[in-house]
């Protein structure tokens, strides 16, 4: 047995040189089996290189972790293709392979669009991450920014590497751009006469991101719908309704809409008519307005001194009225309601403890008697 294995390793040991050395289509069998390692290598040491880049660069950027990590992750893909790109190319290449002039003429056009694919997914990389560094920078300087226009600028970023990768790669495979861009413009002029309404929406969503007038997170109100907005594209937003329902409003229409954003009210107004009774005398509508300014007051952690307004309007047709308004330090609608009904409960127990009623609409019917009838 042991004579047996001797024999057939010596025979493989002989062998193996000879296959190695087998010619096929004009390169050894050993030539082959590299390039086959190499391309195995690329793979599946891609990732452990782009870590390793990755690291450096966090090193050259310790004086902002935040921004080396974001760096780190955005160019992550781009690194992983452009190890694996520059394996095809060494596996490839003429140094190591000799194939036919139109073979050799495919893998160089292949090496080249992995190459073009690598440098638009590090420079979309790059410059998303570089937006997105900046927005949080003056968010920590509690600047007033816009998340919706750093993120058109993202999608903005990330359509133009797509549509240069695009042409870069018809260039490397032959294709005439020239005669390419003139069919396109041609093209766009018929599209864009059959597709109006969509350019339009498309100008409507960069004018809102333009001109700030919400945010996503924002509780706006339109003529045609109110509710909060989840998220802001280039051709529709998306508003969840207060029913939870989420709608869909094509930026077109949301543009040219006179839009209400309570979110940046900054403060909410309470205003509310009090009526008293007819047969309230001057006395306590006195001690009443009084009364009322003391709730205010004490509310003061809540209720605003600027705004507040408690006076005696109006001599009504069937009540006293008082205008009595202030303004709360709180957008949050839960938090407007729970102030509002608390002043409302002080203001009830303000009439009852002066024995004032409140006074609600009536009418009199005056019924004559003609002399002689009954």
């Amino acid at each position: 047995m042991l004579h047996a294995t001797i024999q057939l390793t010596a025979s493989i040991g002989t062998k193996l040189p000879s296959f190695l050395g087998t010619s096929f289509w004009g390169n050894p069998m050993l030539h082959y089996l590299i390039a086959v390692l190499i391309l195995l290598a690329a793979f599946l040491f891609r990732k452990v290189l782009a870590r390793l880049i990755q690291v450096l660069i966090r090193l050259f950027s310790r004086k902002s972790f935040s921004a080396g990590e974001r760096l780190a992750e955005a160019v992550l893909p781009g690194l992983k293709l452009l190890v694996f790109s520059v394996g095809f190319s060494i596996a490839t290449g003429p140094l190591l392979l000799k194939t036919a002039a139109p073979i050799m003429s495919f893998l160089e056009k292949t090496n080249a669009t992995l190459f073009v694919v690598v440098i638009s997914l590090l420079m979309a990389g790059v410059a998303s991450a570089l937006t997105e560094i900046h927005y949080d920078v003056l968010v920590r300087q509690e600047k007033r920014v816009s998340q919706a226009i750093y993120m058109f600028y993202r999608q903005a970023i990330r359509i133009a590497a797509i549509i240069l990768a695009l042409f870069l790669i018809l260039k490397v495979w032959g294709f005439d751009i020239s005669g390419l861009l003139t069919g396109i413009g041609i093209g766009g002029l018929a599209i864009s006469l059959a597709a109006q309404e969509t350019f339009a929406n498309l100008i409507g969503g960069v004018t809102i991101m333009a001109d700030r007038a919400f945010e996503i997170g924002d509780y706006i109100s339109t003529p045609e719908i109110d509710g909060i907005v989840e998220n802001i594209g280039f051709r529709s937003s998306r508003i969840r309704t207060l029913a939870q329902a989420v709608v869909t409003v094509p930026n077109g229409k949301l543009s040219n809409s006179f839009i209400t954003n309570f979110s940046r009210m900054g403060k909410r107004r309470i205003r509310l008519t009090l009526s008293a009774t007819y047969d309230t005398p001057v006395e306590k509508l006195e001690q009443l307005n009084t009364a009322l300014r003391g709730i205010a007051a004490r509310r003061s952690e809540t209720v605003l001194e600027e705004g507040l307004l408690v006076y005696f309007e109006k001599l009504n047709n069937s009540s006293l009225d008082i205008l009595f308004q202030c303004f709360v330090n709180t957008v949050a609608y839960d938090q407007y309601l729970a102030e509002q009904e608390a002043i409302l409960y002080d203001i009830m127990r303000v009439f009852e403890s002066l024995d004032i009623e409140f006074a609600y609409p009536t009418s009199s019917v005056i019924v004559s008697h003609k002399e002689g009838q009954s």
